[in-house]
C-alpha cells in the first residue's frame, strides 16, 4: 500500500455506499466489478485498483482483495447504527484515525484472507455496542499475531489438558487461552497428564463476535 495514499475507512462515502457496490462485485465477479463505474461510489477502492493499473504491483491487488472481505461484514450493520457510529467518531477524530490506521495496517498484511473477514467482525460489533474499542483493538492484534488455523482451535475447544498441547500454548501465548494447572495424569497412562488450559475472557470474545459464523 503507498504511504502516499490516504485511504477513510470511517467516512459517510464508505459506511453509506458499501453495501449496494459490495453486492455489485458480487453478482458480477470480484475482477470484472472492479472495472466498473459502479467503482467510482467507493473512493477508498478506486485509488487501490488506480494504484495497481500504474503497475505498483500485486501487493496492493491483494490488498483490495482483502479489504473487500473486510468491508462485506459492515454491511449488514443497519444503517442507523453506521451513522451513530460516524457521529461518534466525528467527536473524537483522533481516536478514529488511529484506529483506522490499525485496522488498515492489519488488513495489509494479514496472512490470509479470513482474517480480514475476523477484522470486520469485530469492527461491526464494536459498531453495534457490543464490545469496545479497546476490545476491539486488542483482539485486532490478537487476530495478527496468530497462525489463523490456530484459531479455528477454539471452535471445539474445551477446558482442560489439550489434545494438541502446541497449538493450545500458541493461544495462550497471544492471550486468548489462560493456564489453569497441571494435570499430573495417571501411572498408567503416561501420556495422560498435562497443562490445564481455559478460555479466559479474550478467548470467548473472539469465539462470540469475531469466530461465529467462520467455517
Amino acid at each position: 500500500m503507498s504511504e502516499k495514499t490516504d485511504i477513510r475507512l470511517f467516512s459517510s462515502t464508505v459506511m453509506d455506499n458499501f453495501s449496494s457496490v459490495l453486492l455489485d462485485f458480487g453478482e458480477v465477479g470480484l475482477d470484472t466489478g472492479l472495472e466498473e463505474s459502479i467503482l467510482r461510489e467507493l473512493p477508498v477502492l478506486s485509488t487501490l485498483v488506480a494504484l495497481y493499473k500504474g503497475g505498483v504491483g500485486i501487493r496492493n491487488w491483494l490488498f483490495v482483495r482483502k479489504l473487500i472481505t473486510f468491508l462485506k461484514e459492515l454491511s449488514s450493520i443497519p444503517l442507523e447504527e453506521r451513522q451513530n457510529f460516524l457521529e461518534e467518531i466525528e467527536r473524537n477524530p483522533q481516536k478514529s484515525r488511529e484506529f483506522e490506521g490499525v485496522l488498515l495496517l492489519l488488513i495489509e498484511r494479514a496472512d490470509s484472507f479470513q482474517k480480514p473477514s475476523i477484522l470486520g467482525k469485530l469492527l461491526k460489533h464494536h459498531i453495534l455496542g457490543n464490545i469496545s474499542y479497546e476490545d476491539a483493538t486488542r483482539l485486532s492484534y490478537m487476530v495478527d499475531r496468530v497462525y489463523i488455523y490456530d484459531l479455528y482451535y477454539l471452535l471445539n475447544f474445551t477446558y482442560g489438558v489439550q489434545r494438541n498441547p502446541n497449538i493450545a500454548a500458541s493461544l495462550e501465548s497471544i492471550g486468548l487461552l489462560s493456564f489453569a494447572g497441571i494435570d499430573g495424569g495417571k501411572l498408567s497412562e503416561p501420556t495422560s497428564g498435562g497443562v490445564i488450559y481455559g478460555l479466559n475472557e479474550y478467548g470467548k470474545m473472539l469465539l462470540k463476535y469475531g469466530l461465529d459464523t467462520v467455517a
